[in-house]
């Protein structure tokens, strides 16, 4: 659409922050020291004053929108909302048959790479094979993992005390110089 006005109100002090920061490419503290407002108050401004804007665009550009896409219930009579309809066919197959379809494809293209793989590396994968005895295996399954708390950002869980209200005193030898 071409020629839409935008009608949004401002208050002098919210154009005066857009024109400020916006148009002139002023800093925030220079537009606060010039209208004698908090830094806040400024961005606040600013911050309403672009979400006023935004919003207007979106309704310009939801009603460009409607007006391409006329109503097709209110537009077309009975008869023409039939024909409309009448060249509309189920499909063959179900969704679900089509993905079950696809998905029989993919496991026999992976099936057919598996194979191409096999074959390149002539059948013998024994080079990558892992040749433990059991003395070692018994020993590597005995091995249990140790997690470690990180050193610094973590947080501290609370020590519950065994009595509400009671705090354990702790007692440290002082230094005789």
């Amino acid at each position: 659409m071409r020629g839409v006005m935008i009608q949004v109100k401002l208050s002098t002090a919210q154009a005066a922050v857009l024109l400020g920061l916006g148009l002139q490419h002023k800093s925030a503290e220079t537009v606060q020291d010039e209208l004698d407002l908090p830094q806040s108050q400024v961005l606040a401004f600013h911050s309403k004053t672009i979400r006023k804007l935004s919003e207007e665009f979106d309704a310009i550009c939801m009603n460009s929108l409607r007006a391409l896409i006329p109503d097709k219930a209110h537009d077309l009579d009975k008869n023409e909302q039939s024909a409309a309809v009448a060249h509309l066919k189920p499909l063959a197959e179900s969704l679900e048959d089509e993905l079950n379809k696809a998905a029989e494809e993919i496991k026999e293209r992976q099936l057919r790479d598996k194979k191409a793989l096999l074959e390149q590396v002539d059948g013998d994968l024994s080079q990558y094979a892992i040749n433990v005895d059991t003395k070692t295996l018994a020993k590597a399954s005995d091995i249990k993992m140790v997690y470690s708390r990180p050193l610094h950002g973590g947080k501290r869980e609370a020590k519950e005390d065994s009595e509400p209200g009671k705090r354990k005193k702790s007692f440290k030898k002082k230094k005789m110089i």
